[in-house]
């Protein structure tokens, strides 16, 4: 019941989030499809990776895998450099064996917790992946995720 609490709790966080571009004056306005970033080559990177870092993995990762699972959005996550010891990943099946309607996985980094939702193409709505991310402060027990989450091997 603590997980299922948890992971409510930060759902209700995340659903109001969406990123927002506001084109600057006279700038034009792509009217192509969105794609996905390219990632960063972080090897000799003399900076920290950082937020946006961490949405442009998670979107590669969801785009890539089609359904990811909790363990490919945490390996993807390491691999471009962020620090398995910081990398918490929420079950991606419920008790009952059905696959989860979101997948959270989160990095702490310093003071702040980097937040990733990602919920499955059956949970949407309108049938579509959705995909946020929130940049907020870790909890009393300094982790960033409410629950148990899966260990990341």
């Amino acid at each position: 019941m603590r997980t299922v609490t948890g992971i409510v709790v930060i759902s209700a966080a995340l659903s109001g989030c969406s990123p927002a571009s506001v084109p600057s004056e006279g700038s034009a306005v792509s009217s192509s499809p969105a794609s996905p970033l390219p990632i960063a080559d972080t090897t000799g990177a003399t900076s920290p990776l950082d937020f946006e870092s961490f949405n442009t993995i998670n979107r590669n990762t969801i785009f890539s895998k089609g359904e990811p699972r909790g363990a490919d959005l945490a390996d993807a996550l390491i691999a471009a450099g962020f620090a398995r010891s910081n990398v918490e990943v929420t079950a991606d099946s419920t008790t009952e064996g059905k696959r989860a309607d979101a997948i959270f996985v989160a990095v702490k980094s310093g003071e702040t917790c980097f937040v990733g939702q990602y919920r499955t193409k059956a949970s949407g709505e309108d049938g579509d992946t959705k995909y946020l991310g929130a940049s907020v402060a870790p909890l009393a027990t300094g982790r960033c995720l409410i629950g148990d989450p899966v260990p990341v091997e």
